[in-house]
């Protein structure tokens, strides 16, 4: 893989390694996954995207298990005018459950300026080059499957999947840093579902992460009300994997984005990852959940556009949503240059957040009855006035705009009133 690959090592960048949440990490400072990996191409796996470009299969090194080696199955995608003269931002992506590494989420970020390495995070790789279905790796190299029930608390760190999952983000974002093509100071994590879980905990490891967008999964699942809350809550899976342990030592940008009706992660928990980062939150009413819904909102570009590229990024809220006098509440926000704000509503629920089971299958969803009322938008002074429907119990604030080439959302917090939470 030399062709694409420099093999320098990139662990000289990283000078906060030893201040990280408070001391509290998953690897210490000696760790490989701060270190570039080995590499070997994978060209029976390349993908020819629709636009004629080919999106490179490769494996790295991932760490050892049970005192055996392991390899990590990766697209890779670099845009042809990225040099080392012209180096171009880049982003690691970490798919979800009944997932694989997705040349085509690769190739979307490659069309749009950035360098891309998809991950696989259980041991599987596609079983023709770019399909969506896939296979275990037939070598004996797979490391550990997935273990969404967390069975193997009670083992060594180097035993659990999900600290392999976490390292295999790491290592890619090192792979990354190690191409004179690409901007080592320009790399940021997208993840969905799982995959947003382990980007939430990957950010918790390692701050040479430039942005991260967490899609679906955050922090705060064992407080939560979506389906992950029954595979966090018992200590001590609490305790070590819920990303809300390590969130504070998070200091690039972030955006927590979900759909305000998620079965597997309830909006309140993203709300309280965001706010635990300072970062900004995005709540869609209409949003599936899945890697196709997962990857096509256009705040997630926005975002990193405006982290990367100097682009004018996402609307910033500036005030909460605080009450007025009488039911209205007001809040206060920032346009970028060349950005305005289109509409504004207030999503609002007479009740607190609701979820059910479903006696036959087991299967979690969400049930609260959201309404939307419009708000009142002063672009001029910046503020947004809406008046929640009397006995209201549960709100947050959207803001719509448009820098003319993107429309998107921005969301304030999720407000729960006393004695609904």
């Amino acid at each position: 893989m030399n062709d694409f690959i420099d093999s320098r090592d990139s662990l000289e960048s990283f000078d906060s390694l030893d201040s990280l949440a408070g001391g509290k990490r998953l690897f210490d400072r000696d760790s490989p996954v701060y270190r570039m990996p080995a590499v070997t191409a994978c060209p029976e796996l390349d993908y020819r995207s629709a636009s004629g470009d080919i999106v490179k299969a490769l494996y790295f090194r991932g760490l050892d298990y049970l005192g055996r080696p392991t390899r990590v199955f990766a697209y890779m995608s670099v845009p042809a005018e990225a040099s080392d003269a012209s180096p171009v931002p880049a982003v690691v992506l970490v798919h979800g459950g009944l997932g694989t590494a997705f040349a085509e989420w690769a190739d979307k970020w490659r069309a749009l300026g950035y360098a891309a390495i998809a991950i696989d995070t259980e041991g599987n790789k596609p079983i023709a080059p770019g399909s969506w279905d896939y296979e275990r790796d037939d070598s004996e190299l797979a490391g550990p499957k997935g273990d969404p029930t967390f069975a193997t608390i009670g083992r060594p760190l180097s035993e659990q999947w999900m600290y392999f999952a976490v390292a295999k983000a790491l290592l890619a974002g090192t792979i990354l840093r190690a191409d004179d093509r690409i901007d080592g100071g320009k790399i940021g994590i997208v993840g969905i579902s799982w995959g947003g879980f382990i980007a939430s905990l990957a950010i918790g490891q390692d701050d040479r992460f430039a942005f991260a967008v967490p899609v679906y999964g955050s922090g705060y699942l064992q407080e939560s009300h979506g389906d992950f809350r029954s595979k966090m809550a018992p200590d001590p899976i609490a305790s070590l994997w819920d990303p809300s342990v390590y969130l504070d030592a998070v200091a690039m940008p972030t955006l927590w984005l979900n759909g305000d009706l998620d079965y597997a992660f309830s909006p309140d928990a993203t709300s309280k990852s965001a706010a635990a980062t300072g970062g900004s939150l995005c709540l869609l009413p209409d949003m599936g959940h899945g890697h196709a819904e997962g990857w096509a909102p256009s705040e997630i570009y926005q975002f990193a556009d405006g982290v990367t590229k100097g682009g004018p990024g996402l609307i910033r809220i500036v005030r909460q949503p605080a009450a007025l006098a009488g039911r209205g509440i007001e809040l206060a926000f920032k346009s970028p240059s060349g950005v305005s704000v289109t509409q504004a509503y207030v999503r609002c629920s007479k009740s607190a957040l609701s979820y059910a089971v479903d006696g036959e299958n087991g299967a979690c969803r969400a049930t609260t009855p959201w309404v939307t009322v419009p708000a009142i938008v002063d672009e001029l002074s910046g503020t947004i006035r809406a008046e929640p429907p009397p006995a209201t119990q549960l709100y947050y604030v959207n803001i719509v705009g448009t820098d003319g080439a993107r429309s998107f959302t921005v969301s304030s917090q999720l407000v729960q009133l006393e004695g609904t939470r």
